[in-house]
């Protein structure tokens, strides 16, 4: 059956886009419950048959930021810039377990779907989507907790330095960057798993280390005083500015460097686009070669 008659038919021919950038949003309008059920997936079955259920959503911020706490602040003596040590902790980790979990899952999109993608066509890139928008989710809920933690260290009196920005109000441009950060790395190890499966094992090695290359754990202006050459390191890192303003937001401490934060920016887009160049590619050829 040729082209012209398959559309005769009523068949649709499914063509490989040749524009590896391009996104084809009417295709993505047309997927959009497919998008919701995954999402709904990705939400539901993380936790299921466990104790606690849901309550992971809580409990996992909140054990590691005391965790930590007390780790590098009572022990380590790290300094927090004068922000309470399990509210510093906890700020950074709602913002880094959104990378975890995105990356994690959406790095993995081709070797852990190989079997469905052969099967029935959809846009591949609704899968990294969806573990996005799930994130989110779960970033919103973590949110409502920084929330009361941050009401109850605020009423206290014990922090009077604690003050928010007005420039919370930019605060969903920060989710979009650490969102494109995020996708933009799954991208590059969902594209590379494909070709070399080994390196679904380095996942855990580069996200721990991109913990401590990220000022989750302290302050960067603690870095800068101790270290020149590795605080550029951590600068260079784009997911360094989006953490250090989202604290500035919340408590005014310290003030944005915005070379630091252009630079930032710039390499956030360059991340995601090379990234999204990567899938693209990928995903034209993944089927015939699994």
């Amino acid at each position: 059956m040729n082209e012209n008659d398959a559309n005769q038919e009523g068949w649709k021919v499914l063509r490989p886009n040749r524009n590896w950038l391009a996104i084809d949003f009417q295709e993505l309008k047309e997927y959009r419950d497919l998008l919701l059920i995954l999402v709904q997936r990705d939400l539901s079955a993380k936790y299921k048959q466990t104790i606690l259920g849901p309550l992971w959503y809580f409990v996992q911020p909140l054990v590691q930021a005391a965790m930590w706490a007390f780790a590098m602040n009572k022990i380590g003596g790290a300094g927090t810039d004068g922000i309470p040590p399990f509210l510093f902790q906890l700020s950074g980790f709602v913002l880094w377990g959104y990378f975890t979990v995105v990356m994690t899952q959406s790095g993995t999109t081709f070797t852990l779907n190989a079997n469905m993608f052969t099967k029935v066509y959809f846009p591949r890139i609704l899968l990294p989507l969806a573990t996005a928008v799930s994130g989110f989710v779960v970033v919103g809920i973590q949110l409502v907790t920084l929330a009361a933690f941050y009401i109850y260290y605020a009423n206290t009196g014990k922090t009077p330095g604690l003050s928010v920005s007005p420039m919370i109000l930019l605060c969903p441009l920060i989710f979009l960057q650490i969102t494109l950060i995020t996708v933009g790395f799954g991208f590059w190890m969902s594209s590379l798993t494909a070709k070399y499966r080994d390196l679904a094992n380095t996942m855990a090695f580069v996200i721990q280390i991109g913990m401590f290359t990220t000022p989750v754990l302290y302050p960067l202006s603690t870095l800068m005083e101790k270290s020149e050459l590795f605080s550029y390191l951590v600068i260079a890192n784009p997911f360094s500015m989006p953490v250090e303003t989202f604290r500035y937001m919340l408590y005014g401490t310290n003030e944005i460097n915005l070379t630091y934060l252009a630079i930032s920016v710039i390499t956030t887009c360059l991340l995601f686009i090379s990234g999204w160049f990567m899938f693209q590619r990928t995903d034209r050829t993944f089927v015939d070669t699994v």
